[in-house]
């Protein structure tokens, strides 16, 4: 989506915009089936509300970034940059911050054995 929108020559505030939206709405889409299986519960809903601060840092630094860095630079830190970048950060960062996240350890079933 970011050389799409990059060869639109769209402004640095119309290009974060329009990516912010996309994954507003994506993300919206995924809200239902997520529900459906029962992945939305305390737990997440208390780790998203620990996680306020941070989103509202998070944009207010970007708002405040994507101001002062020329239009040439900002291309160039989106071509260069892998896409996947700020996703990458898996349930292990956030087993890291938050301990309730973190997985059990695997245990054997004990019907493993069973089969022979």
């Amino acid at each position: 989506m970011s050389l799409y929108l990059l060869s639109k020559r769209l402004s640095k505030e119309d290009f974060v915009a329009t990516g912010a939206w996309f994954f507003f709405v994506i993300n919206l889409t995924k809200l239902p089936i997520y529900t459906w299986h029962g992945l939305i519960g305390r737990r997440s809903l208390a780790f998203d509300a620990m996680m306020v601060p941070a989103v509202l840092a998070g944009a207010l630094a970007g708002r405040w970034l994507v101001y002062r860095i020329p239009q040439k630079l900002f291309e160039t830190l989106v071509v260069a940059s892998p896409p996947s970048q700020p996703w990458s950060c898996s349930n292990k960062c956030v087993s890291l911050v938050w301990p309730p996240f973190r997985k059990p350890p695997h245990r054997p079933s004990p019907f493993a054995y069973d089969r022979y």
